[in-house]
């Protein structure tokens, strides 16, 4: 059951296109029934009989619990709009306006529609939100992870880009590019321990000292931490110094937004490193 509320509230960030969606659903399953037409005989069966059946799939707490656990969540959610809603509105919507008896009255309706559209405009900003999160570029990446990996790609200190970020900063870094070899993701890594002392989920503080022993063991050149967190300890006995510092987009309705953050990158000095494997 919650499984099933969790991906439902997804939709529901977008309230009235659900309830148009679900109004242009029954005009057309009512006009393929009574008039046959062959318009609304081929929306039903392309784009409302298959909306249906997932409808009842995520409807299903055993099946949208199956979905949510053996799947990721967005995933599942990526699927279900697979169904292209968008173009079954805009269809829908003009195909009913061409009902209308008189040139004038199709015209007026066209107005009509597009005025609702301009008034409903200003949700656009929440569906960025709930949707696309802050990513103005071509990757769809946050800029903040796009400013941070650049910096280290071009940094010629260490050929090898081995490098740590903290989450969620680590779920983006692969997607922009290779070249950047992550001791741990989101999913695992082959330093787990590293991972958990830089967990930021945890309610305790990030102790330094322990983070930096870790990542100098394991040849982590790169370190990227948030610039204001909970800390203790200090990354410099282990011979990482601060180089770089990069600042992500603030949202104005969520000013905790991870990232919206500053983040710096700690990188081991080369006598360090040297050091660690003499």
């Amino acid at each position: 059951m919650v499984s099933m509320r969790s991906l439902f509230a997804y939709f529901w960030q977008d309230e009235p296109r659900v309830l148009y969606f679900v109004f242009c659903c029954i005009v057309v399953v009512l006009l393929a029934f009574w008039l046959r037409d062959k318009v609304a005989v081929q929306l039903r069966n392309k784009i409302v009989l298959p909306a249906l059946l997932l409808v009842v799939v995520f409807g299903n707490p055993v099946s949208a619990h199956i979905l949510v656990t053996r799947a990721v969540e967005t995933q599942s959610l990526r699927f279900f709009w697979l169904i292209p809603v968008s173009l079954f509105l805009a269809v829908t919507t003009v195909w009913l306006i061409g009902f209308l008896p008189r040139r004038w009255l199709k015209g007026a309706a066209a107005l009509g529609v597009a005025a609702v559209l301009l008034v409903s405009g200003q949700q656009f900003t929440v569906l960025r939100s709930c949707w696309e999160n802050v990513t103005p570029n071509w990757y769809k990446i946050p800029p903040v992870v796009v400013d941070l990996s650049d910096f280290i790609l071009a940094d010629d200190t260490y050929d090898d880009k081995r490098a740590a970020f903290v989450f969620p900063l680590n779920l983006w870094v692969r997607q922009y590019d290779s070249g950047i070899f992550l001791l741990f993701s989101w999913t695992g890594g082959e330093n787990l321990d590293l991972r958990k002392a830089l967990d930021t989920e945890s309610e305790e503080p990030i102790d330094l000292t322990e983070v930096a022993e870790l990542a100098a063991e394991d040849d982590c050149y790169y370190l990227v931490l948030p610039r204001e967190w909970d800390y203790t300890g200090s990354l410099e006995g282990s011979g990482y110094r601060e180089v770089y510092a990069a600042a992500g987009i603030p949202n104005p309705e969520d000013p905790d937004d991870d990232y919206g953050r500053e983040y710096v990158i700690y990188r081991l000095e080369k006598g360090a490193a040297d050091a660690d494997h003499s």
